[in-house]
């Protein structure tokens, strides 16, 4: 072979090397790295300077002794390892490698494949179906309480647990008196630590959101959607709960695989392709607020007692490469509908308990007056010592006493009835009458 066949041979290698789309690396008997290709340095975060002949295999990886990972399994194939690739950036990626030895020289050739995006959707399934299996146990829980803030701290345990968060929160809302401002309150907590219970930080009562730098929340949760909000400058490349990539380039407009546009100034809401979801950086006082706690991530899901906005569950996470899937925020989402259906639930025991009072106000202390009249005036006519007009006219007027409990019962009974649609329209009419 001559030495232009030679040079071309090297060429075509050299194609081969550095367009496949697996990462390839060279590595000598002394695992320093000879060779990487532009794969690998991509999914690494180094510049091919920074690793070819001055790095070794034991920096960019988890499991550095390469001869093991060398055997052929039974097949005499290549085995498939999964390693933990360690990126410039100090972020682990999940990838699978099989390492085959190079002549008897001690080298090997390592090839790499990014699998964090499989590994993911595995793990989110699982965080999925956990969160289920905590809604199953909360509802169950719920059932059986008299009173929902008796095993709330058991609720936010199971999902705090389940979604592998680092702290999970209950807030309600108030209104300021004077002011009419929507206010948040907090009320239960539960961390990964394994200890929460009630707020009782009182600067966490009675808290505007606009003092808080959530006012862009307001809008979102009063309809009924998902807030997801994220650590992050404008213009980097941004994961979608749905999996896509969001590329900012210029932080205006963010745009998914797709085709799908979603439209956002840098700091403010993004729809989600779904439509429901939102996402987007955090604005400049709540990234405050969540540099200060630690906080890169979080899943905020509206609580609602009938239409009425309640208040919210909230998600923390301090881990930077989590990542909040589609499937496990609507659970999310079920999760914050059984809360506010319980949170209902009681309301309308309160709102009946207030019903009784009142009825037991308006009709007993009538009731009790017209039947101690009926007994004066059956005094009277025994006694004889009245005429008949005078006892026909005291009768009269408890007959119209007797009209006025029936009239104040049929009134209780409609407002009881009004807006309860799981009563029959011909019961209802009856209990009018």
């Amino acid at each position: 072979m001559n030495k232009e066949d030679v040079r071309f041979d090297e060429q075509i290698y050299e194609v081969i090397f550095e367009s496949t789309g697996d990462g390839l690396v060279v590595v000598d008997r002394t695992s320093l790295i000879l060779r990487a290709n532009r794969r690998f340095l991509s999914m690494a975060g180094y510049e091919r300077s920074e690793v070819e002949g001055t790095m070794h295999w034991s920096g960019v990886v988890d499991d550095p002794d390469l001869t093991p990972l060398a055997v052929s399994g039974p097949d005499g194939n290549p085995v498939l390892h999964n390693l933990h690739l360690k990126r410039k950036d100090g972020s682990l990626l999940e990838v699978a490698a099989t390492v085959e030895p190079v002549g008897e020289h001690g080298a090997f050739t390592v090839s790499v494949i990014d699998i964090s995006r499989e590994v993911r959707a595995i793990q989110t399934l699982h965080r999925r179906d956990a969160v289920l299996d905590a809604i199953n146990s909360m509802a169950g829980l719920f059932i059986n309480s008299i009173h929902w803030e008796d095993v709330i701290v058991r609720v936010l345990r199971d999902l705090c647990e389940a979604t592998g968060a680092r702290r999970v929160y209950l807030f309600k809302n108030t209104e300021d008196p004077e002011t009419g401002d929507l206010l948040l309150n907090g009320c239960y907590e539960w961390n990964k630590s394994g200890r929460g219970g009630a707020i009782t930080d009182p600067a966490m009562h009675g808290l505007s959101y606009r003092d808080a730098g959530v006012l862009g929340w307001v809008p979102i949760l009063s309809a009924g959607k998902i807030v997801f909000t994220y650590l992050g400058p404008a213009g980097e490349t941004l994961i979608s709960p749905a999996g896509e990539t969001l590329i900012s380039p210029a932080g205006e407009i963010y745009i998914d695989p797709a085709g799908k546009t979603l439209i956002s100034p840098a700091g403010e809401t993004l729809i989600s392709p779904a439509g429901e979801i939102y996402i987007g950086p955090a604005g400049e006082n709540e990234q405050k607020n969540m540099e200060a706690l630690g906080v890169t991530s979080e899943v905020i899901a509206p609580i609602y007692s009938g239409d009425r906005w309640w208040g919210f569950i909230g998600f923390d996470e301090t881990q930077e490469e989590r990542h909040w899937a589609v499937a496990e925020i609507d659970a999310i989402g079920a999760a914050a509908g059984i809360i506010g259906s319980t949170v209902r639930r009681e309301e309308n025991a309160e709102e009946l308990l207030a019903f009784l009072n009142e009825s037991a106000l308006r009709l007993k202390n009538p009731i009790a007056l017209v039947r101690d009249n009926l007994a004066l005036i059956y005094e009277d006519i025994q006694d004889g010592t009245d005429s008949k007009e005078s006892i026909m006219d005291r009768i009269k007027i408890q007959i119209a006493n007797a009209n006025q409990i029936v009239e104040n019962l049929r009134t209780l009974t409609s407002s009881a009835t009004e807006g309860r649609p799981e009563i029959p329209e011909a019961f209802r009419r009856f209990l009018n009458r």
